[in-house]
């Protein structure tokens, strides 16, 4: 919708529209060639601005329609009062008034706060508390110096103290490091001394236990003869043992090869059996894989055509779906509301456009069902081919597991000719070399009793030349003794020296606490006298910083107290101002409702051809109607009378506020207003109207009564076409 109007010599241009599935409104406004606003929201407010009212008092004074003639008496009085006041920008003169009264309050809660901070809470003059406070703090400031005097001269003697105990400490700890140094030989030396005696135990025990050992000698001696003899008479055997092990394995060999020749026929029988039930497998095959591409040829074409009747069917369902959204919107709105793309009313094409997006909706139902079934036959056709095509693959698969079995066994087959081949070859060689050893004379139980002697006897030969070789360590064991008793002697003497010295350096455990301890003590009472002194610098800081204070706050209340009297005055003058103001506005609201009461009357009295005495209005804009001496509520009138009377308020309104408005609005909507109306109450408005024409530059009538359009000056007609659409003829 564009609507192009022209307001204050400036040529405006609106554009809105409905954009989407959701109906989402967008608007642009233009002034003189150039954007001004561009969102909704933004020239709503952009035209309240220009039109210098909003909505509601828009709809109040400038449009009527029929069902909303009684909009303005229909409010609270309240309500009623609060539109008529902005609509004639009289609210501005409450606005300025409450803004004087808060000012007057303010005024006076200010000047009381600063009376009630002149006082304390027991009512006395917060100056003269201020100036007690003052001697007092400043007494106690001296005081408080006297404190911190003699908590430096106490400071200064703990500091020598703490001087005093750290030079006893650091005396200490140069005694305890000598201590710790001898300590430390003290131990090493008797660390050594139980090394050397640990070591003459060991060199003891050692020559000890070889002196047991070496006793045994002998008999070890006798063990190692005997096995010398052994080991002779095994050698001997040895010479027929490799032929005995040699003749063994040949017959072992032998008889290997003869079991394997068996095992290789029975494979060879069994392998010629399977290979001939699946001699057809191959020929079978072929003709499964030809079958199946002549299927594969079959189902292509199918599947092509339901994914067309698929595409086609989720189209259709689409447009049913945004039809059905499109008749949802158009029921909502109902015939009496405005059309979304062009804000008319839609009236009679209400059920108009309903029935043909119905019709559309039904049509494609139809065409979605037919194609839905057909779908649905082709779909079974192509399930049928799809099993016959499962069938033939699972035979497929049996079939190559067939022949690739038929191939296995051809492959094991020649595989195990070859073997039967090789094993003859192999028997004829094992039983020739049998023959070759010939017959061998050895006795295997005499062998073995020889072999296990000679190893039960290694041990012990062993065991004969180790003690042999220890016996010849005994004179340096027995020296090494000897060195080790004097070693001990010597680090027994060294040890006794050390103790000496230690002994002579004047220190015993503790005495390092203890010097610790006395300075700890020295320093936590210097610090402690820091402390004090702190604690007292800081509370004479605070009473400075109080007192300070206190002097600041006497100043400030001498301050408040010149400012009194001039605060005083300025709510004298604020007082008097609100009087005036609300006397002004009183003013002018008792000029304002005799203006709309003798202006709708006239209106009244010129629609009903001088049947009523007019209208009155009270000090809630109610309306009274006069019958004739004696006046009556609107509500005892019909609904006729009612909307004529509320008609004459409404273009009362609409005149006293083209009079009063600083902008060029002198324009009338009026849509719908003769629906209740007989043929002689619609000339008698029509008449009124005309002569509104010279305080009014455009009055604009909407109706559908064609036998009005002779009353009218211009015509411009709304028709619908075949197509849904309408079209706007100027007649």
């Amino acid at each position: 919708m564009v609507l192009e109007f022209e307001l204050g010599r400036v040529q405006y241009r609106l554009r809105r529209s409905l954009r989407g599935k959701d109906l989402k409104p967008e608007a642009e406004l233009s002034a003189g060639g150039g954007m001004i606003a561009k969102s909704d929201r933004a020239v709503t407010q952009k035209i309240e601005e220009i039109l210098g009212m909003d909505y509601q008092a828009f709809f109040v004074s400038v449009f009527a329609r029929q069902k909303d003639l009684s909009a303005l008496t229909v409010l609270t009085p309240g309500e009623r009062k609060k539109l008529v006041m902005r609509m004639l920008q009289l609210d501005v003169l409450q606005e300025v008034l409450d803004d004087v009264r808060k000012d007057g309050r303010d005024g006076k809660l200010v000047l009381q706060s600063i009376n009630e901070q002149l006082l304390t809470p027991d009512r006395r003059s917060r100056k003269d508390v201020l100036s007690e406070e003052i001697e007092q703090l400043e007494a106690a400031c001296v005081r408080s110096k006297e404190d911190l005097e003699a908590g430096n001269e106490d400071a200064r003697k703990r500091v020598s103290e703490l001087e005093a105990a750290k030079g006893r400490r650091d005396w200490t700890v140069l005694k305890e490091e000598d201590y710790r140094k001898v300590e430390k030989r003290v131990l090493e030396r008797r660390k050594e001394l139980e090394e050397a005696q640990r070591a003459a135990g060991l060199i003891d025990r050692d020559l000890k236990a070889l002196r047991e050992r070496m006793a045994s000698l002998p008999d070890l001696e006798a063990k190692e003869r005997e096995l010398d003899e052994a080991v002779e008479a095994k050698e001997a055997m040895d010479a027929n043992l490799a032929r005995f092990e040699q003749r063994k394995g040949a017959a072992q060999n032998l008889n290997r090869i003869r079991d394997e020749i068996g095992r290789n026929g029975e494979e060879l029988a069994a392998l010629k059996l399977e290979t001939s039930k699946l001699m057809k497998a191959p020929d079978s095959l072929a003709t499964v894989i030809a079958n199946l591409e002549a299927l594969e040829r079959e189902i292509t074409p199918q599947r092509e055509r339901a994914g067309v009747m698929d595409a086609e069917i989720a189209r259709l369902r689409r447009e049913v779906d945004d039809l059905k959204a499109k008749t949802s919107e158009i029921s909502r709105l109902g015939p009496d509301s405005l059309c979304p793309t062009c804000e008319r009313r839609l009236g009679d094409h209400h059920h108009h456009l309903l029935t043909r997006l119905d019709e559309d909706g039904g049509q494609r139902n139809e065409r979605v069902r037919i194609l839905a079934a057909e779908l649905g036959r082709l779909r079974e056709e192509i399930d049928q081919t799809v099993k016959r095509r499962t069938i033939l693959e699972e035979r497929k698969r049996k079939l190559q597991g067939e022949v690739e079995k038929f191939s296995r066994l051809g492959a094991r087959q020649e595989m195990a000719e070859k073997r039967a081949a090789t094993l003859e070859a192999e028997q004829a060689a094992a039983e020739e070399a049998l023959n070759a050893i010939g017959e061998v004379a050895f006795d295997q139980k005499a062998h073995r009793e020889l072999r296990d002697l000679i190893n039960a006897l290694r041990p012990l030969a062993e065991k004969c030349k180790s003690l042999r070789g220890e016996g010849a360590r005994s004179p340096e064991l027995e020296a090494r003794a000897v060195e080790a008793a004097r070693t001990v002697v010597a680090r027994e003497s060294e040890l006794r020296k050390a103790q000496e010295d230690l002994s002579a350096v004047g220190y015993k455990e503790g005495d390092l606490r203890i010097a610790h301890q006395a300075y700890d003590d020295a320093y936590r009472a210097r610090e402690s006298a820091y402390g004090e002194v702190s604690r007292r610098a800081t509370a004479l800081e605070l009473s400075e910083a109080r007192l300070a204070d206190k002097r600041t706050a006497r100043d400030e209340v001498a301050e408040m107290e010149r400012t009194v009297a001039e605060r005083a005055k300025g709510v004298e003058r604020l007082a008097t101002l609100e009087k005036v103001m609300a006397d002004f506005k009183q003013n002018v609201m008792d000029r304002v409702v005799p203006t709309l009461s003798e202006v709708s009357s006239q209106f009244f009295t010129d629609m009903t051809d001088a049947r009523y005495g007019g209208i009155e209005l009270d000090e809630d804009y109610e309306m009274q109607v006069y019958d004739g001496q004696e006046k009556y509520p609107l509500s005892r009138f019909s609904g006729g009378e009612g909307d004529l009377a509320n008609l004459s308020l409404r273009l009362a309104i609409s005149r006293v506020l083209a009079d009063r408005s600083g902008n060029d609005i002198n324009f009338l909507i009026l849509d719908e207003i003769f629906g209740s109306q007989d043929q002689n109450r619609k000339r008698s408005i029509m008449s009124t109207l005309n002569r509104l024409e010279r305080q009014f530059h455009q009055i604009v009538l909407i109706t559908h009564i064609d036998d009005t359009k002779d009353m009218m000056g211009h015509v411009v007609m709304i028709k619908e076409l075949e197509d849904g659409t309408s079209a706007i003829v100027v007649e």
